[in-house]
């Protein structure tokens, strides 16, 4: 009996594929996709604790401080909470802004390759398929 293609590891290892493709479009800009990520999303949010930025980006909080901390550390994110306050809070700084600036005609020309390549009927429909499997888990698409 022939055995079906596990759809995760399948899954798994497209996105890490296509993970190291956009890091490599982003490289010019100093960042990797996942770091791009949370700056566009924190610009979009303006302010956000490290709790509210994973919620809404959908990922682990210890994930995302792993991600967080470079961007911390180039002072392009800042925590504007008050000393001795629990939960940080983050924003973007002005090189923060500067940096997103850079990167999104990268991220903009990376996201007309992948369509490119894949036909927009298959974007569309790669698309809605990763909704439905997020909907397995309970997750919406909100971007």
């Amino acid at each position: 009996m022939k055995k079906e293609a596990c759809v995760c590891i399948r899954l798994r290892r497209a996105a890490n594929t296509l993970t190291s493709y956009y890091d490599a479009g982003l490289k010019e800009a100093g960042i990797t996709v996942n770091q791009y990520s949370a700056l566009a999303h924190l610009k979009k949010l303006e302010s956000a604790s490290v709790s509210e930025l994973a919620k809404s980006m959908r990922l682990e909080r210890s994930t995302l401080v792993r991600n967080l901390r470079p961007l911390q550390k180039s002072s392009y994110i800042k925590d504007i909470s008050k000393t001795r306050e629990r939960n940080r809070r983050l924003v973007l700084t002005p090189s923060g802004e500067e940096l997103l600036e850079k990167a999104e005609p990268l991220w903009d020309k990376i996201q007309a390759e992948v369509r490119q390549q894949l036909g927009e009927t298959q974007v569309e429909s790669l698309l809605e398929i990763l909704e439905e499997l997020q909907e397995i888990g309970g997750y919406e698409d909100d971007l």
